[in-house]
């Protein structure tokens, strides 16, 4: 894990695999303080970075509750057929890859200031959405 000009990045067999808001994202789902999908964009500023982490099969997504009645469209994800439209049906997991590179990087001695770091972002970007909102 190394600090760049672009922020916090971790490298793994010289292949760049998470940004720092990435690793963020991957370790509070690890630490079960992301209840459901609603708050992807509270990390992430498109949906493609956390579309990478399910690619890497770093983090799995899974329906946790049954979807209520404004809810009935059906959407096919791997094969597998849901009724569900809203966010909140579905519950990221992080894996045993996840959980193991996690692991690694956690041994870093940057890993801390990532962390302070991306949740200072995190809390900018809600406070601006908030300010917007109102």
């Amino acid at each position: 894990m190394v600090e760049t000009d672009s922020g916090y990045r971790v490298f793994q067999d010289r292949i760049a695999l998470l940004d720092g808001m990435q690793l963020r994202f991957l370790y509070d789902v690890g630490r079960c303080q992301i209840a459901d999908t609603n708050s992807l964009f509270a990390y992430f500023e498109s949906i493609e970075a956390f579309e990478q982490l399910i690619a890497l099969d770093l983090v799995t997504l899974r329906p946790h509750r049954v979807p209520g009645p404004g809810e009935k469209k059906v959407i096919q994800w791997k094969g597998i057929l849901f009724y569900a439209i809203q966010a909140s049906v579905f519950r990221p997991e992080v894996t045993e890859k996840g959980i193991h590179l996690l692991q690694e990087v956690k041994k870093s001695d940057s890993f801390s200031a990532c962390m302070e770091d991306m949740d200072q972002k995190i809390a900018e970007k809600l406070v601006y959405l908030r300010i917007e909102h109102d």
